[in-house]
């Protein structure tokens, strides 16, 4: 099981453990790993929701050749769904547009927050 870490340098969520997605439609595409060099990525098999003990959440990508002992919560994909990210101190809380809390995680490096919970309705 994946750990969750919550960045807005992710474009997308993303995870490589496939026994987490609920439903999962295959489909083609290339995650852009900038580390790799330009026009280098990792491909990407296909999109779902996931559910985990921590993370219930929808268009998450699949990307098999991502570390196996992570998952990319994208701070841009909740915003464009109308969720509001708010950072205080170390902390990151995710809220729906009525104000009640769905997500919490705590800063591990720069601008990188593990997940406690996040619960997006699907």
């Amino acid at each position: 099981m994946p750990r969750w870490f919550i960045t807005e340098a992710a474009t997308n969520h993303m995870t490589s453990d496939k026994s987490i997605f609920s439903d999962l439609k295959p489909m083609a595409g290339l995650v852009i790993d900038g580390r790799a060099g330009a026009g280098a990525g990792l491909p990407m098999h296909g999109i779902g929701a996931v559910y985990s003990w921590e993370v219930v959440l929808q268009d998450v990508w699949y990307v098999p050749g991502m570390s196996t002992y992570i998952g990319l919560v994208s701070a841009g994909q909740l915003t464009a769904i109308g969720l509001k990210t708010e950072i205080a101190g170390d902390v990151c809380t995710i809220t729906s547009a009525d104000g009640s809390e769905v997500g919490k995680g705590r800063m591990v490096s720069d601008g990188i927050f593990q997940v406690d919970f996040l619960r997006v309705s699907v």
